[in-house]
């Protein structure tokens, strides 16, 4: 990536692995049907979609940051799983500007997650208790304690 020093690049990639391994343990976990607490970061549609996915990727890593420190205290009951969400499906983000801004970053399909993979979690949360909290002006963290839940294959 030309223009970026070093320091950036490194950084970058290590954005980038957190984006998978957060995109990973979620899938994986819902797989499992396993007990759990899930955080999904929507971007607000009230700005671009850049705006949006941005905000929702820096409030993803706080969110992270704040359940790594509940691990280091054993605070945690329930494992946590997170994931941000990018403001619009698979299909909408081929050919976006949104995807060209993201993949001069090095992000794409194998480290994001976008309305339509998710559906099936988002459906649920109408009818689950849920809890909103808004943390920003363009960012929203919609908790949710999981039981169990089954995913059909093409979800992973």
């Amino acid at each position: 990536m030309p223009g970026l020093s070093e320091e950036d690049i490194l950084g970058l990639w290590r954005l980038r692995s957190l984006l998978h391994e957060l995109k990973s343990s979620l899938f994986e976990a819902l797989s499992r049907g396993e007990k759990c607490v899930l955080k999904l970061v929507v971007g607000s549609s009230e700005v671009s979609a850049i705006d949006a996915a941005c905000s929702s990727i820096v409030r993803a890593c706080h969110e992270h940051l704040k359940i790594c420190k509940l691990e280091r205290e054993g605070l945690k009951d329930l494992p946590m799983h997170l994931s941000p969400v990018m403001p619009m499906t698979a299909e909408q983000f081929d050919g976006s500007e949104l995807k060209l801004f993201l993949s001069k970053l090095g992000l794409g399909y194998d480290v994001l997650l976008f309305l339509d993979s998710i559906e099936e979690v988002l459906c649920s949360v109408r009818t689950c208790p849920l809890k909103n909290t808004s943390l920003s002006t363009s960012a929203v963290v919609r908790t949710m304690a999981l039981s169990s839940m089954t995913f059909h294959d093409g979800y992973l």
